[in-house]
């Protein structure tokens, strides 16, 4: 079971920082392996609920624990199969639901229909609209933000870098309430009452906005100019375009032309009088040779009409033509995929500031996960060893460090050995995913979870992350989503109470006849 989470769940949670290469799969495991281990091992809960989400009633099973043991097996080994299956499909499933449909499966079976709470599970059946229609429109309008503000705005990275201490603020402030909530199960921190909870998380926040303006923003600043490889990689058009996107010069291209030329006088930079001669559309024979050595697909068309327009010397509707074409075409997508050729491409160092934000709510996300999500896994092996040890059936069972400790291992083998699987279907296949849309993903997911936690409203993981997924890609145009796919992780969520209940219950019926 804990082998599937990791596979699918932990996969899913990672599949937005994976697919827009903020991290490689390598360091997913990598983090996940010191994240998820240490949130179940470390925080995780000292006791698991015997009867998951309270789905079934445990006063029937008072004078016959063994069922009771006999029933957690079967619902163990029937919750595995099922996440084997879906992550062989790459579907993103819930584990939650998977291990609540198994419990009631074999329930059915030993007790009759009157054990089940019908109203509980009709109530998790209903966050699978819930889930993704709260957490989509919450991402669809994060994003539309974003791009606004400052992906489409005149200087991208100059946006990118006013307003990252305001995401810090958020991403730490919603993270940190949400560990403080329902993250870390041991500490008790959730008994705090609820405005102390947002104290903190909004002192945690601002500490982090602070680190972030006054430390994180120059590094970046610095690390931007500095990397000498992106410049070597830029063709005339990509270096264009990177001076339009990462200056606060004016637009005016005398003014421009002015300050460049001053730095120059200064400077032995080769990059710099590269840049210079683009913008003030000189020197164009030496450059001929290198446009027609670079790899960019679409481009030549475009470059053909960019060179007749630099060769009339109007530096004006030159420096005018150029922006309009390298913004074009600058940093083309390589995917041939049509699916990935429907969303637009954006500033690169823009993005690159995401990046940050994204490998951090992807630690904090597995740290939390790890402490919470693994009772999943080690919630029924912790009540059949209880029952054994004692013979009486508890609402709650005692976990033992090695049940936590086995726990968290078998989530970073199952992340490390199929995890890519439900990875690519998040990551890339569902939609085009960049670091700037993985981060409006993550921020909408956590911040779904967390408040319908708190109010109260049925609410999955799993699914506000596909939902959030395809509320980004739909802000990119309904083209962008591959809506096979995703009526195919729709069909999943539904399929899996009835998958999981019935194989449950003929694996408990198979059982019993052997064992009883």
């Amino acid at each position: 079971m804990a082998l599937g989470i990791g596979a699918n769940d932990v996969a899913n949670a990672f599949g937005t920082s994976v697919g827009s290469k903020s991290i490689t799969l390598k360091q997913a495991v990598i983090i996940a392996s010191i994240f998820e281990f240490a949130g179940a091992f470390l925080v995780g809960s000292s006791v698991a609920e015997t009867i998951k989400s309270g789905i079934i009633n445990i006063d029937d099973y008072t004078s016959t624990p063994e069922v009771l043991m006999l029933g957690m097996f079967s619902a163990l080994i029937s919750g595995a199969i099922w996440l084997g299956i879906a992550s062989w499909l790459k579907l993103p499933v819930s584990t939650t639901h998977s291990i609540v449909g198994a419990v009631v499966g074999f329930s059915i079976v030993a007790q009759g229909f009157d054990s089940v709470k019908w109203g509980e599970l009709g109530f998790i059946a209903l966050s699978w609209v819930t889930s993704p229609v709260i957490s989509g429109i919450l991402a669809f309008l994060l994003f539309l933000f974003t791009k606004k503000a400052i992906l489409k705005s005149q200087f991208p990275f100059y946006w990118s870098l006013t307003l990252m201490p305001l995401f810090w603020f958020l991403t730490f402030t919603i993270v940190s309430f949400s560990i403080i909530y329902k993250g870390t199960p041991s500490l008790n921190l959730e008994e705090l009452p609820i405005w102390q909870g947002i104290v903190i998380s909004i002192a945690i926040g601002l500490l982090a906005c602070s680190i972030s303006f006054f430390f994180i923003r120059p590094i970046i600043l610095q690390y931007i100019k500095c990397d000498q490889s992106i410049y070597k990689r830029m063709t005339k058009l990509q270096a264009l375009n990177y001076l339009i996107c990462c200056s606060s010069l004016p637009s005016d291209s005398e003014l421009i032309e002015d300050k460049m030329e001053d730095s120059i006088n200064n400077s032995n930079d080769r990059t710099c009088k590269f840049l210079y001669d683009v913008v003030t559309c000189s020197r164009l024979d030496e450059y001929d040779k290198q446009l027609a050595a670079d790899n960019i697909n679409e481009e030549n068309e475009i470059e053909k009409e960019q060179e007749d327009i630099l060769r009339t010397g109007n530096p004006n509707s030159c420096w005018i033509k150029c922006k309009e074409i390298a913004l074009k075409i600058a940093f083309p997508e390589k995917s041939v995929e049509e699916l990935h050729a429907e969303a637009e491409d954006f500033n690169p160092q823009a993005e690159s500031v995401f990046s940050s934000l994204q490998v951090l709510t992807a630690c904090f996300a597995s740290f939390s996960h790890g402490a919470n999500d693994v009772a999943n896994a080690i919630g029924p092996l912790a009540a059949i060893i209880d029952i054994y040890s004692t013979g009486v059936v508890q609402e709650e069972a005692p976990v033992a460090t090695w049940i936590l400790a086995l726990g968290g291992v078998g989530i970073v083998i199952g992340l490390a050995i199929w995890g890519y699987r439900v990875i690519f279907t998040i990551g890339r296949n569902l939609t085009k995913v960049t670091p700037s849309r993985g981060f409006n993903m993550e921020l909408a997911t956590a911040t779904t979870v967390i408040s319908a936690s708190t109010l109260g409203l049925p609410i999955s993981t799993t699914h506000a992350q596909v939902g959030s997924v395809t509320g980004v890609g739909f802000a990119s145009g309904k083209g962008a989503i591959n809506w096979w796919l995703f009526a195919n992780i729709l069909a999943s969520w539904i399929v899996t109470l009835p998958f999981t209940a019935g194989s449950s219950a003929l694996i408990y019926l198979i059982i019993s006849k052997i064992c009883l």
